[in-house]
C-alpha cells in the first residue's frame, strides 16, 4: 500500500465510493479530472459497479443510485468506509450509541460485508468488513484518497460517538479557526473533525467529506470546470497544509482536492 498516513487496519478509512445519479456521466468526469480508469464489475443484484484505478492501482469505486433512490431524490454523494472486524457487532454498537442504521449488514460474495449508518450528529458513514476486497491500493499520492473529514456543528458529541465505536482519539490543532481536531486511529492520522458551526448553511446536515491528493490544485479545478463541475470554494492556500479547493461534480457530488505541503 502506497502512502504514509493510511494503514489498512481496523478503524481506518480504507475505501471511498461515489453513488451517483448518473454513473456514466460521473465516469467521464473523473476520467478527465483525476485520470481514473474504470473497470466494470457486475454485482450479485445485477447492477454495475465500477472499480476506479489510477496507474493500475485501485483508488475508489463508482455506482449508480437505483431507480427508487432517484425517485426519492437521493443526491449523488461520496461515501467514506471504515474497516471493522465484525460489521454486525459494530452496527449493534452504533445503534446502542444513538446511530441510525440505514443499511443493515449486507454481504457481497467474494468482497466483504458492508453497512451504512448515520451517526448521532447526522453524518452518514459506511462500515466494511473485508473478505476478498481489501480496498484502496494507494493513498496520499496524486489522484488518490488523502483525507476524510467530518464537518459538524456538534464536534463534542461526534467525538464521543467515534471514541466509543472505533476507539479513535482526537488531538486539537492549536490556534485553528474554526476549531479543528485531528483524528487518530492508534498512532496513525486518520482524518479530521471540523467545527462547522459558522460554515454549514442553515438546514445542512453534518457530513463526511473526502479529499483527493493532486499534483496541481489549480489545474485540477480548471479541468473540473471544463468537465461540467463547479467550484464551491477555492483554490486557497492553507499555510502548513497545502492548496485546496472544494468541487461539485456535474451530478452534484462534493469532494475536495489538495496539493499537500505534507510529506506523502
Amino acid at each position: 500500500m502506497k502512502g504514509a498516513f493510511f494503514v489498512n487496519k481496523t478503524g481506518g478509512f480504507y475505501w471511498v465510493d461515489l453513488m451517483s445519479t448518473d454513473a456514466a456521466g460521473a465516469r467521464e468526469f473523473y476520467e478527465k479530472v483525476l485520470e481514473w480508469s474504470p473497470q466494470d464489475i457486475t454485482t450479485p443484484d445485477g447492477s454495475t459497479y465500477m472499480m476506479l484505478t489510477h496507474e493500475g492501482d485501485l483508488v475508489a469505486g463508482l455506482g449508480e443510485h437505483s431507480a427508487a433512490m432517484k425517485a426519492q431524490g437521493v443526491p449523488s454523494m461520496w461515501n467514506s468506509y471504515v474497516t471493522v472486524d465484525d460489521v454486525a457487532a459494530s452496527v449493534d454498537a452504533a445503534r446502542n450509541l444513538g446511530a441510525t442504521i440505514m443499511l443493515e449488514p449486507r454481504t457481497i460474495e467474494g468482497a466483504g460485508t458492508m453497512a451504512h449508518i448515520v451517526d448521532p450528529v447526522g453524518a452518514a458513514i459506511s462500515l466494511w468488513q473485508p473478505d476478498g476486497h481489501d480496498g484502496g491500493e494507494k493513498f496520499n499520492t496524486p489522484n488518490s484518497l488523502t483525507w476524510n473529514e467530518l464537518m459538524t456543528r456538534d464536534p463534542v458529541t461526534a467525538a464521543e460517538f467515534y471514541i466509543a465505536l472505533f476507539g479513535w482519539s482526537f488531538e486539537e490543532v492549536e490556534d485553528s479557526e474554526p476549531p479543528y481536531t485531528t483524528i487518530l486511529n492508534g498512532p496513525n492520522m486518520n482524518g479530521g473533525l471540523l467545527d462547522a458551526t459558522t460554515l454549514l448553511p442553515d438546514g445542512a446536515p453534518s457530513m463526511w467529506g473526502v479529499y483527493f491528493a493532486v499534483a496541481d490544485t489549480d489545474a485540477t479545478v480548471d479541468a473540473a470546470v471544463a468537465g461540467g463541475g463547479r467550484v464551491i470554494h477555492g483554490p486557497v492556500d492553507m499555510p502548513g497544509v497545502g492548496r485546496t479547493a472544494v468541487i461539485a461534480d456535474p451530478q452534484g457530488a462534493v469532494f475536495s482536492v489538495i496539493r499537500s505541503e505534507q510529506p506523502g
